[in-house]
Parts: structure tokens; sequence; C-alpha cells
């Protein structure tokens, strides 16, 4: 289903119960993205709030908790630390294939 596509692809996962570990909801949660998928399926709150385009310096934790481990890091360079995350989901499409 496009639902399960989009969390396995969001995830950068293609195992689904490793999509759900990663992307599930619990007490250290600070904020969630709500994607809306087909019309009419609901209304936006006025309280929500637009998703940044980018987190400007996501912390080590943030990336070690979407999967990127230190070797991963290490590669960086002068590179911004998204571009691993966006090889990671870009990999998940890949590998698909």
């Amino acid at each position: 289903s496009l639902s399960l596509e989009t969390l396995l692809y969001a995830s950068g996962e293609r195992q689904l119960s490793s999509a759900l570990k990663k992307m599930t909801v619990d007490d250290n949660t600070e904020e969630v993205v709500i994607a809306k998928l087909s019309e009419g399926a609901f209304e936006p709150l006025e309280s929500w709030k637009p998703f940044p385009d980018k987190v400007e310096n996501p912390s080590p934790d943030q990336l070690h908790r979407f999967g990127l481990t230190a070797q991963e890091l290490a590669t960086l360079g002068s590179r911004h630390p998204l571009e691993l995350v966006m090889e990671k989901v870009a990999a998940v499409d890949i590998i698909k294939k």
C-alpha cells in the first residue's frame, strides 16, 4: 500500500519491522510528521507548524537513531550529515529494483 511504502521509504529501511521500530512515536519523540496521502483524509489543525525544509545540524544521537553508524559518519568529510540520510533513503529504492 502507499502508506507502507511511504513508511519504508521515509525510514530508509527495507523491512517493515525495522521501519516501525525506527519511526514509532514514543515518550522520547519530540516532533512528528503527518503525511496526507489522499484528499479528504483529515484537515490539519491551525496549531500545526509546517516542517522545515531541513534540519540544519542534526545531533549525533539523531543520526545514530536513524541508523547511521560511526563508520558511515566518518566518511562525511565536508559533506552535510543529511546527505548520508538521503543516501540511505535512496538505497531503499535501489535495492528494491
